[in-house]
C-alpha cells in the first residue's frame, strides 16, 4: 500500500479533508473527496491510501525538528517533507497555484525547492504541482479545452463553458471523474508534468500516449 501525504490550497483540492464544516458546500457528515485525490486515482485505481492532509497555509504552523534557514515557499515543501517522512508515508503531493505570471518567481522557488528536498529525502517520493495559472485551469484542460494555461479568468471561462460554479469542490470532483487523461490537451504543460511524477510515485508505467514536455524554464 503507497501511503500518501497530500497538501493544497483548500477544499477544492482536500475535500472534507481539510475543512469537515464547509456547510453548504459539503451538506452532510459524510466524506467527501477533493480534485487530488480524484486524480490520483485517475493515475491509479487502488493501492494506496492518504494518510494525512494540510492546507497550504497551515504548513507554517508544522512543527519539525531542523527546519533549516528556508523561508516562505520553500520552507513549506520542507516542513511537507519532513512531516511526510514522519508519518511513514511513502510519497508527498501537493499543488500550489501561481496565480499569475506575476509570481514566476513562486514557480521557479518551489521547483527548485522540490529538488532540494528530493536530495535530502531519497526514500520519499515528492510529487510538486504548480497549476499555471491555478487549479481551474487544470480542469478546463481536464474538458480537453486548449491553451488553458493562458486563459485570464480560468474560473470564470470553467463557469462559462462548462458550468461548473466557481470554488464549488463538489463540482470540480465530478468534472474529474468524468474526465478522461486521454482528452487532455499536449498544451497542458504544468498538468502533465505534474501527472507524470505522479504516476512514478504510484508505481504505474508512464504511457506511451502521454505527451513529452518541454523542459521547464528557468
Amino acid at each position: 500500500m503507497i501511503r500518501l501525504y497530500v497538501s493544497g490550497e483548500g477544499s477544492n483540492e482536500l475535500g472534507s479533508r481539510c475543512d469537515p464544516e464547509k456547510g453548504d458546500e459539503f451538506p452532510d457528515d459524510g466524506f467527501h473527496p477533493g480534485v487530488i485525490e480524484k486524480l490520483v486515482g485517475k493515475v491509479r485505481q487502488g493501492g494506496w491510501e492518504i494518510r494525512h492532509a494540510v492546507r497550504w497555509q497551515d504548513v507554517r504552523k508544522i512543527k519539525v525538528q531542523n527546519p533549516g534557514i528556508l523561508k516562505g515557499e520553500a520552507a513549506n515543501v520542507e516542513r511537507l517533507a519532513l512531516r511526510a517522512r514522519e508519518l511513514s508515508c511513502n510519497a508527498l503531493i501537493f499543488l500550489r497555484d501561481r496565480d499569475g505570471p506575476k509570481n514566476i518567481s513562486r514557480e521557479r522557488v518551489i521547483a527548485k525547492a522540490v529538488q532540494q528536498a528530493k536530495r535530502e529525502h531519497k526514500r520519499l517520493d515528492i510529487v510538486g504541482g504548480v497549476p499555471i495559472e491555478m487549479l481551474e485551469s487544470w480542469l478546463l484542460a481536464l474538458k480537453g479545452d486548449r491553451k488553458s494555461e493562458s486563459v485570464g479568468d480560468p474560473a470564470g471561462e470553467l463557469k462559462k463553458r462548462h458550468d461548473v460554479q466557481k470554488k464549488r469542490t463538489t463540482a470540480m470532483v465530478q468534472l474529474v471523474m468524468n474526465s478522461n487523461l486521454k482528452d487532455i490537451p499536449d498544451d497542458a504543460h504544468s498538468l502533465w508534468r505534474w501527472l507524470r511524477v505522479l504516476a512514478v510515485a504510484l508505481k504505474v508505467k508512464i504511457p506511451k500516449s502521454w505527451p513529452r514536455l518541454p523542459a521547464r524554464r528557468r
